[in-house]
């Protein structure tokens, strides 16, 4: 970035800066770039909208286009806020995800109690069936079917 900006001053606008983007936060500042926090973007704009990546870099850069210093949104310092709210944001993505495991093995056990009850059933059925051609009047299945 400092290459291609040729002794211009850098302003890098990160989202979740004080949780998710707290690392590259870090970075950028110790590298000597100055990081803002992406303005607000009210979730009613958001809302219908498809979104990718590059859909929402453009977003996030626009978001502070024509503020003036005084009112973007400067990261707070490091500290122990800061590690508290990675610590939220990570157990909250855990527990995310733990939630999506169980679902998933729920709907595997799902499939096999499934599985096996129409296994259950096809063995009563052809039991029941074995039952009733016994007392059809001829041994042969292709008879006692036309004979039905």
């Amino acid at each position: 970035m400092h290459r291609r900006a040729a002794g211009r001053t850098l302003l890098a606008v990160v989202e979740g800066t004080g949780s998710y983007g707290a690392v590259l936060t870090e970075q950028l500042a110790a590298g000597g770039t100055a990081v803002v926090e992406a303005a607000a973007m009210q979730a009613a704009h958001r809302r219908g909208v498809a979104m990718t990546d590059a859909l929402d870099a453009v977003r996030i850069a626009r978001s502070v286009l024509g503020l003036s210093p005084e009112q973007l949104r400067w990261p707070r310092a490091d500290g122990p806020r800061v590690a508290m709210r990675v610590l939220v944001v990570a157990r909250e993505q855990m527990s995310t995800e733990r939630t999506r495991a169980i679902n998933g093995q729920t709907v595997i056990d799902v499939e096999a109690w499934f599985r096996r009850r129409t296994d259950i059933e096809d063995r009563i059925r052809e039991a029941k069936l074995g039952t009733a051609l016994r007392h059809l009047p001829f041994g042969s299945a292709t008879i006692n079917t036309v004979w039905m």
